[in-house]
């Protein structure tokens, strides 16, 4: 059996990375105050000045991938697979897996896509599809097994996230309106494991605080050094918070690389928002 992995672009999945595998993406939408519907690529990002209208406060919002489109992304998979494992983004955020499971029941689909359930967030979503990608190259050909290896991925998987923006998060229903306005009026920060039901684990108004929280839960969850860690961050992030966020990362001794947090994120919760997503160093691709 041939399997092929969607995700959509709440993953950060970029078109290089996914090169000589079976994972394809489609993409989710960002609507403009005026109702422009954009599909979320970079390219529009850019061209439609989408985090310049974040920053000022315009009413951009996001939307799910329609049926429509899943539909005619399905069939174009199933000329090339004989199975689709649909990792969607998070219920948390979005209705996309509901209507995935809604659309992979139409009689044309039935038996040949599996949307599972899971928490994962933001770049862990194409971790744990190229975790996948690379059971499947070993020849893994069982649907529940590797459904299974998502579930045990999940496990053990941290995101963190450091919104730059709480009253976005309010204004999308996402945080308590009076609790993101005394946040923001203190220049404090939230800091929020994200998981099914996201919680605050401090807040801060210095970075070293907030990093030396992310470094205990890290030690907590893994131990030393048995995590592979990706600190997130807009491309229009200030320079000098990347920088001092880095500084800090390193002084506390920890490892890290860098990705782009998917475009999603930053439209709900501003573009000087800070993601930190890690998984155990079992699940290497």
């Amino acid at each position: 059996m041939k399997i092929g992995v969607l995700l959509d672009s709440s993953s950060g999945t970029t078109n290089e990375e996914l090169k000589g595998t079976n994972i394809e993406v489609i993409p989710l939408h960002i609507i403009l105050e005026d109702e422009s519907d954009l599909s979320d690529t970079r390219e529009n990002i850019e061209k439609y000045d989408v985090y310049k209208r974040v920053n000022d406060k315009e009413n951009v919002k996001t939307s799910q991938a329609s049926p429509g489109e899943l539909e005619i992304k399905y069939t174009e998979m199933l000329k090339k697979y004989d199975h689709i494992i649909h990792i969607t983004i998070t219920k948390n955020i979005s209705s996309m897996q509901d209507t995935a499971v809604m659309v992979s029941n139409q009689e044309e689909f039935k038996g040949k896509i599996t949307v599972p359930e899971h928490n994962l967030a933001a770049t862990a979503i194409k971790d744990c599809a190229l975790y996948l990608n690379k059971l499947i190259k070993e020849d893994e050909k069982d649907v529940n097994t590797l459904v299974k290896k998502i579930t045990e991925f999940e496990n053990k998987f941290i995101a963190i996230i450091v919104p730059g923006d709480l009253s976005k998060l309010a204004k999308g229903g996402r945080a308590v309106k009076i609790f993101a306005s005394i946040l923001n009026a203190f220049k404090t920060k939230a800091v929020i494991h994200w998981a099914a039901k996201p919680k605050k684990i401090a807040m801060a108004r210095k970075l070293s605080i907030i990093i030396e929280k992310v470094s205990g839960m890290l030690d907590k969850t893994y131990g030393k050094n048995g995590y592979n860690l990706k600190l997130l961050t807009t491309w229009d992030i200030p320079k000098r918070l990347l920088e001092n966020t880095r500084s800090e990362l390193e002084a506390e001794g920890i490892k890290f690389e860098e990705a782009y947090l998917p475009s999603i994120y930053a439209v709900h919760a501003g573009i000087d928002t800070l993601g930190f997503v890690a998984y155990s160093k079992e699940f290497d691709y």
